[in-house]
């Protein structure tokens, strides 16, 4: 069996009543120890008085708290920049194109004002309510697959189908690339879980604060300049601006 460390390395968690006649404190786990997803521990320690037989399982929750092993320390400030600036690319060019679409799905409708407005709303709208889906989504994917790995695919993904709306005439199908797309909007997510990975508790609120200006930053600046790139080189243009960004 596992030797048990000594009492001054462990720090209280919950845990299950101990045996009848077993006195002494909580049973604990290493301060230090590394949070493993998936991880399974099964000890039955003997040579300590106040540990008891126990079984062990963490299921890592993947969002703002999760852990997830650190990477060297020149590697924490590189991909901090990197994914706060692939953040502040997405929010930017995902807004960059949010201010001319009513407009563009106007020009392409061929049904009345009255079905065109309506149809302006479930496109514009439907990638914000399946953002919702996709955070989860694409947060329980963590737990299989690089976090990296997934938001650089995700954002590749985005970049394509912005690039194919600038050549879509018909409402159906531009809904349905809408849907996709924020699906794929959840990718914010990953971000979070590796701006959280790659840092200590002292620089996660920094940090966290610097990706969610990033994200804001983006929302602000884009509309115009969105507005001024679609009334320069049309809609296909500006639909391929976005897209370039995000590459």
């Amino acid at each position: 069996s596992p030797r048990v460390p000594d009492r001054e390395a462990w720090a209280p968690i919950d845990a299950r009543p101990r045996a009848a006649g077993r006195d002494g404190p909580p049973r604990t786990l290493p301060r230090d120890s590394a949070v493993l997803v998936n991880h399974r521990l099964s000890c039955t320690p003997h040579s300590q008085p106040y540990a008891a037989s126990f079984q062990f399982t963490e299921q890592v929750a993947l969002g703002i708290s999760g852990r997830m092993p650190a990477l060297p320390g020149p590697a924490k400030s590189r991909d901090i920049l990197v994914v706060t600036a692939a953040q502040f690319s997405l929010a930017f060019a995902l807004n960059f194109m949010f201010v001319f679409l009513p407009f563009y799905v106007h020009a392409i409708s061929p049904l009345d004002e009255a079905a065109t407005l309506r149809w302006t709303g479930l496109i514009v709208g439907a990638a914000s309510a399946m953002a919702t889906f996709g955070s989860a989504f694409w947060g329980n994917l963590t737990d299989r697959f690089s976090p990296k790995t997934l938001f650089e695919r995700g954002i590749l993904s985005h970049a394509i189908l912005v690039g194919v709306m600038g050549f879509v005439t018909d409402l159906r199908l531009l809904l349905g690339i809408r849907i996709l797309q924020g699906f794929l909007g959840g990718i914010s997510t990953i971000g979070l879980i590796i701006v959280s990975a790659v840092s200590t508790e002292e620089q996660l609120p920094r940090r966290m604060g610097m990706y969610q200006s990033a994200l804001t930053l983006g929302q602000i600046f884009s509309p115009p300049l969105g507005a001024m790139a679609a009334a320069t080189f049309g809609f296909r243009g500006a639909f391929l601006a976005s897209s370039l960004m995000l590459l």
